[in-house]
């Protein structure tokens, strides 16, 4: 398996159990740092100023992680170039970025989901 490949399955691996983690028992304060990025990546969607969009998608990744409880989990997606690369240029299209706030208004408006 070429590296890269491997570094974006550690990539999914570990975004889905931070998320998993942070969805345990986020705090108030937490979820409020969350929708407050999650309103203003909307607010910049809406502008069109999809530049804008990667420092605040890793910010979103940050401040999940920081929910989680265990840092290391998000200093582990720090570390993998790949992770870095994939935030940096995906998505880029405008219907990307529409899938990936989509996606964050459902995490949010069910931040305690029961366990499958």
């Amino acid at each position: 398996m070429p590296v890269e490949a491997a570094e974006v399955l550690a990539r999914e691996a570990i975004e889905g159990l931070v998320g998993r983690l942070a969805a345990e028992q986020p705090t108030d304060e937490q979820l409020t740092e969350l929708e407050a990025v999650q309103t203003e990546m909307t607010a910049v969607l809406d502008r069109g100023a999809y530049d804008e969009l990667v420092q605040l998608n890793a910010d979103f990744h940050r401040r999940l992680a920081d929910a989680s409880g265990y840092q290391v989990l998000g200093d582990l997606t720090e570390l993998l170039p790949t992770i870095r690369r994939y935030r940096i240029v995906a998505p880029i299209d405008e219907p990307s970025w529409h899938s990936v706030v989509r996606e964050r208004d459902e995490i949010l408006e069910n931040p305690n989901p029961d366990p499958p």
